[in-house]
């Protein structure tokens, strides 16, 4: 089946409804899904995807990591800000969390915790 062109503007409402199996959106025009195999497969973009998901597998967003600790995202900034909390790395407007820094970040809180407990 050859690809089937569509004027964007007038179906734009539908293309949400074309990405379900069988069917890909892209730029305007629909293509059946062969068609879309038969283009990724010369491309790598599979290979990307794959290599692209593991790349931040051990880093947590800001929304992540205020659930994990059952405090707000404010907190979060709030501790960025006074120097105080795990430590983070902003890529452009997101902050992201190493799970391992999060994790010596709270050993040490425990660490201090206790030490402060011995004094008294």
């Amino acid at each position: 089946m050859p690809p089937r062109a569509f004027a964007p503007a007038r179906h734009a409402r539908i293309l949400g409804t074309l990405n379900g199996p069988g069917w890909a959106a892209c730029s305007g025009i629909v293509m059946d899904a062969t068609t879309v195999d038969d283009a990724k497969a010369g491309s790598g973009l599979d290979d990307q995807k794959a290599g692209a998901r593991g790349l931040l597998d051990e880093w947590m967003s800001r929304d992540d990591l205020a659930k994990e600790l059952a405090v707000s995202v404010d907190t979060l900034s709030r501790w960025e800000t006074r120097g105080f909390g795990p430590p983070c790395v902003r890529v452009g407007r997101r902050v992201l969390y190493r799970r391992g820094a999060v994790k010596d970040w709270l050993r040490l809180q425990e660490e201090r915790a206790a030490g402060r407990g011995r004094g008294k």
